[in-house]
């Protein structure tokens, strides 16, 4: 019994966002034109235990979106420290077709650098980098953080990840990040 009630409650962690997803913020795009003037603000919550992220940008688009990329800045104000990077996310391939996930908007989303949550507060700051005033089709950019391994073990009682993981593939004959991969596409 003890078992099933484990695999029940890892296969709920592992299979989406209301398991594993600790920050997921969008903001829309007022009219859907991202201007370059526009920048959008996302803090990020200090967790209560030691953990480093990686953080996940998010967009999404219509069908008024006319280019194959979007081009951001995007940068991580930790206490008085800004780093800034600049992001190109390919949107459709040179053949037309969309590199997102799903059926009215396609998503698509490209992974920041690890941070430490439990440190310091850090805000995200993304701005356009277009070459257009204003960018058409755009309909939200978001941030999402998703949490590890080591953090599900932690919530299912295990000390230790590796012992963790190979508990899971014993019981589900799938590693964690396959089963996580699996839920997710």
């Amino acid at each position: 019994m003890n078992n099933k009630i484990f695999l029940l409650f890892t296969c709920i962690l592992f299979a989406g966002c209301t398991g594993t997803c600790i920050y997921t913020d969008y903001q829309d795009i007022r009219s859907n034109e991202w201007s370059v003037d526009d920048t959008l603000c996302f803090e990020l919550p200090r967790m209560d235990c030691p953990s480093v992220v990686s953080p996940t940008v998010m967009v999404r688009i219509n069908d008024n979106y006319r280019h194959n990329r979007l081009n951001m800045l995007v940068e991580l104000v930790a206490e008085k420290v800004v780093t800034e990077d600049t992001l190109s996310i390919e949107l459709f391939s040179k053949s037309g077709k969309s590199q997102g996930k799903g059926l009215v908007h396609p998503e698509s989303v490209v992974h920041l650098p690890e941070i430490p949550l439990d440190t310091i507060n850090y805000t995200y700051r993304i701005r356009s980098l277009m070459t257009d005033s204003v960018t058409a089709g755009v309909s939200s950019i978001g941030i999402r953080i998703d949490k590890s391994v080591e953090e599900i073990a932690h919530l299912c009682g295990f000390n230790d990840q590796s012992y963790f993981a190979r508990q899971f593939k014993k019981s589900e004959n799938l590693t964690c990040f396959s089963y996580r991969k699996m839920w997710r596409d």
